[in-house]
């Protein structure tokens, strides 16, 4: 069986523990790591590329972040692992639906928009 990993990037504890709830309940054989600053996170990705690249990776980040925005962290991430856009499963978990955001998200690989809280319909729609 494929190794199953996924990166939340949210500020938002309250969204990352359920999130990681409804995760663990549907998969819990999946490693999950959280990460309330995405440069956290870009960091993380940096020291681990080459073993997340051997897995199914679902990458779950906010929009609207203090700091570094969603669409800051992609860019970097585009630009320090150009390849990492194509094979991670990228996914914005927002509160906010805004048409003009998601224009700009897909231009950064990411696959949709979901909206939070995560729930197990969605899960089960984002693994099928």
């Amino acid at each position: 069986m494929e190794k199953i990993t996924f990166l939340l990037v949210d500020d938002d504890p309250t969204s990352n523990l359920i999130t990681t709830y409804n995760i663990r309940k549907k998969l819990p054989q999946a490693r999950i790591h959280s990460f309330k600053e995405a440069p956290r996170a870009l960091e993380y990705i940096d020291h681990h590329w080459r073993d997340l690249a051997r897995e199914v990776v679902y990458l779950l980040t906010d929009w609207n972040m203090p700091g570094m925005s969603g669409s800051e962290f992609l860019g970097q991430l585009g630009k320090r692992h150009p390849k990492i856009l194509s094979h991670f499963n990228i996914y914005v978990l927002s509160a906010c639906d805004q048409d003009v955001e998601k224009k700009q998200a897909m231009a950064n690989g990411v696959r949709g928009n979901l909206m939070k809280p995560l729930d197990q319909a969605t899960l089960e729609a984002l693994l099928d």
